[in-house]
């Protein structure tokens, strides 16, 4: 019972690795209850006793953290390491996940419900569902990009009405309708809605400058520049309504501060676009946000088809590019030109392509393998309950 639990535990820690960066949750992530800035929501207000590396410690703690505090448990040194991106960066890694509870079903058929692209760049984690952003507490699109004086910084988009819900829309009404579809291929992604009326929004540090350029939106971060090609929309710019929702919320007719760090672009949509979205390219700043723009007017590529369905592709200039095929029910992907193998890409973790494996577990296989910082770390649980464990020198 004790080896069960600690491989419990072990397997807790390392999922918890890839979405922990520096004090601040990545996404794709269940229970997303919008905490835009460091050490909001439970993951990684917990998870920081762990694996640490913030610029600053946690105000903000929560009752559940006494669990750590008495227990004995420590990550393995190979899931330390993980967290702190200890591993050659830029790489990408695939995860398919069950309903979050499959208890409920039939454990030799469990079926997968959700399909997560997470790529590590070497300042930046850019981290998309396939279904992008579409139920409750699911969020399904989230960039961090790297601060020295806050830990990480986050960007998030959605077709949400509501900014203050672009985490997740939290079980309200009237902030989210249609259906969404995410294709990633590392730093380059296209996010597209149909069906719905609400357009598009994003929402960044306020200090992050923005340009216009031919419809394009460049974002500058510390450590990154960001693109951002409208498809079947136009981007209106800031808007200080819904910026001013994020920033203050009322009560007992105060109003009291709620996220003064951020801002919010708005989108207006086509009228008679069948579909909608973006295509968006990051990359580690060199240079001037002008001349990242200017190139990006000048070569990447945005090709939109609407017949039969919503095909768009989009080539970046950093060489990357994606396909997105999308009609009825069925969404096919093409990454650099190759299409994405549902029936090969069906583990809970396993490297993306060509890159290495940092985090692995095969479905079925009950093995679970993490590589990093110099440390490999196996664990291994039978059919019948039996636990093994080894740590060793990749």
């Amino acid at each position: 019972v004790r080896l069960l639990a600690k491989a419990s535990l072990d397997h807790m820690a390392a999922a918890a690795a890839v979405k922990y960066w520096r004090g601040v949750a990545a996404g794709p992530t269940k229970r997303d209850y919008n905490h835009p800035y460091a050490f909001g929501g439970s993951l990684a207000g917990m998870f920081w006793m762990y694996f640490g590396e913030a610029p600053h410690p946690n105000e903000e703690l929560e009752s559940d953290e006494i669990h750590i505090i008495t227990s004995a448990y420590r990550p393995p040194r190979a899931v330390v390491h993980l967290a702190r991106r200890q591993f050659q960066r830029p790489t990408e890694l695939y995860a398919a996940k069950p309903d979050w509870q499959p208890w409920r079903n039939n454990f030799g058929d469990v079926a997968l419900k959700y399909r997560e692209t997470t790529y590590f760049g070497k300042t930046f984690q850019l981290g998309s569902l396939l279904k992008g952003t579409q139920e409750d507490d699911v969020n399904g699109f989230k960039l961090l990009t790297e601060s020295a004086e806050r830990g990480a910084d986050v960007l998030m988009a959605g077709p949400i009405a509501d900014p203050t819900k672009l985490g997740s829309i939290q079980y309200t009404e009237g902030n989210l309708d249609g259906e969404s579809r995410v294709a990633q291929c590392g730093p380059v992604a296209i996010y597209l809605c149909r069906d719905s009326e609400i357009p598009f929004l994003w929402m960044f540090h306020k200090d992050f400058p923005v340009q216009m350029r031919d419809g394009i939106m460049g974002i500058e971060t510390e450590t990154t520049h960001i693109a951002v090609h409208p498809v079947g929309l136009t981007i209106e710019g800031v808007d200080d309504v819904l910026t001013q929702r994020a920033r203050f919320s009322e009560k007992s007719g105060e109003l009291i501060k709620k996220w003064p760090h951020l801002k919010v672009v708005d989108s207006a949509i086509d009228a008679k676009a069948p579909f909608y979205g973006f295509a968006i390219e990051v990359v580690e700043k060199a240079g001037s946000l002008e001349s990242f723009l200017a190139r990006q007017q000048k070569e990447a590529k945005v090709i939109v088809e609407t017949k039969p369905g919503s095909d768009v592709a989009f080539h970046g200039v950093g060489g990357r590019s994606v396909r997105i095929r999308w009609q009825d029910n069925q969404t096919r992907i093409e990454r650099d030109g190759k299409e994405r193998d549902w029936a090969k890409t069906g583990a809970l973790y396993q490297p993306a392509g060509d890159s290495p494996v940092i985090i692995e577990q095969r479905k079925e296989t009950g093995r679970l393998t993490v590589t990093a910082g110099g440390e490999r770390f196996t664990c291994n649980v039978t059919p019948e309950g039996a636990v093994a464990f080894q740590e060793s020198q990749p």
